[in-house]
């Protein structure tokens, strides 16, 4: 008997290694908060939430253009409307990715603004074939504040071979 193997939330850190950290706080000085990048989801809930520091998000952003790291300054919080909000059935077979429009807010210290964009999840294929437990999800926020400031993340995402294990 197959069980579904439901992904209903998902949470994320990225930590700066020690050598990022360094190169950080040579670049804009003393770190007054930490680096960490942290993203919750709630897919069932429409729930979408990430907070960071913006110059440390911009960083790890390869795609980022010199004027989006002056776009904000310090900690940013972004709560956001996933839709549609769903569980995601991962043992699906016919499921090989979805796409989900995010709006919302985006705030620092000092102005608060909307964002808008887009979450991917889309299944590993490796040699044409695809691969039953891994998973990209990609999302691309854009500050609709400031033209055309993008936010991209590339995360993986590993389910279980085990039937019988539900993710949360």
């Amino acid at each position: 008997m197959k069980t579904d193997q439901l992904f209903k939330t998902f949470s994320y850190r990225v930590v700066p290694s020690a050598v990022a950290a360094g190169r950080y706080a040579n670049q804009t000085g003393p770190a007054t908060t930490p680096l960490l990048v942290n993203l919750a989801i709630d897919f069932e809930q429409e729930d979408f939430a990430l907070e960071g520091d913006w110059q440390y998000m911009m960083e790890l952003n390869n795609h980022a253009e010199k004027n989006w790291f002056a776009c904000h300054r310090q900690q940013v919080y972004i709560r956001a409307s996933i839709f549609p909000g769903i569980a995601i059935d991962l043992s699906d077979e016919n499921n090989d990715g979805l796409v989900f429009m995010i709006e919302g807010t985006i705030k620092d210290n000092d102005s608060i603004g909307s964002c808008s964009g887009l979450l991917v999840l889309d299944k590993n294929i490796h040699r044409n074939k695809p691969d039953d437990n891994k998973w990209n999800m990609s999302f691309y926020l854009y500050d609709n504040g400031h033209e055309d400031c993008e936010i991209a993340f590339r995360l993986p995402v590993y389910s279980s071979n085990n039937n019988n294990n539900v993710l949360n």
